[in-house]
């Protein structure tokens, strides 16, 4: 029974790797409308010249919808079913850090959409917003939590330059997942869990700073 259970984690946690798309083809229909629109209004710091030019003086989502793809996690969806996360690229005012890769999230509701962005973790600090959608989720046991922490920080594994998640840990109820920079561990996602498995908080933790990202 107990090799039973292990090989069914290892399967799972395979599976993370396998599950997101981050390089299919973009798709259109309102929701995608009301995200375009959304980063239109939010990400608005550009300037156009006479002959075309666009000029950053900020943060500018210069793209059009064809440029917002799908990011998706079978234990993500199985646990928000109503929130489809998309990944874009916002332009920036630095030369030396030009784009940034985005996370948006997107979820129906009774006066439209809820709308959520998270910009990579290497360019800024993840937005308290976007993780408190995470405490919505619930997991039915010490298994699902793991592998529910482990899809969380491969959330931002995707928007990460050759980013990937390694090692997992848990502590106190408090699961701890390595996010991976190329060759560099640069941030601990910890996801902590109440006694019924319902998720408490996400956070990103900068383990050379020994604090969380902010």
């Amino acid at each position: 029974m107990y090799i039973l259970r292990c090989l069914t984690l290892v399967l799972a946690l395979i599976s993370i790797g396998q599950c997101w798309d981050c390089s299919g083809s973009p798709i259109k229909g309102p929701e995608i409308q009301a995200i375009h629109d959304y980063l239109m209004v939010k990400y608005d710091d550009y300037e156009r010249g006479i002959l075309g030019s666009t000029s950053v003086t900020g943060l500018a989502f210069v793209s059009t919808s064809n440029d917002i793809f799908p990011v998706e996690s079978l234990t993500l969806t199985r646990y928000l079913p109503s929130t489809h996360f998309y990944r874009t690229t916002l332009k920036t005012e630095f030369n030396e850090y030009s784009e940034v890769e985005t996370l948006v999230s997107s979820a129906p509701t009774s006066w439209g959409w809820d709308i959520r962005t998270c910009l990579s973790p290497t360019f800024r600090a993840a937005s308290p917003k976007f993780l408190a959608q995470f405490e919505a989720i619930r997991a039915s046991g010490a298994q699902d939590q793991e592998i529910i922490a482990r899809s969380i920080a491969a959330l931002f594994a995707a928007i990460t330059y050759k980013g990937h998640v390694g090692h997992s840990t848990v502590e106190d109820g408090i699961y701890t997942v390595e996010l991976w920079w190329d060759q560099t561990m640069f941030r601990l996602v910890k996801v902590k869990f109440e006694k019924d498995g319902s998720v408490a908080g996400v956070v990103l933790w900068n383990p050379k700073q020994k604090e969380v990202d902010s």
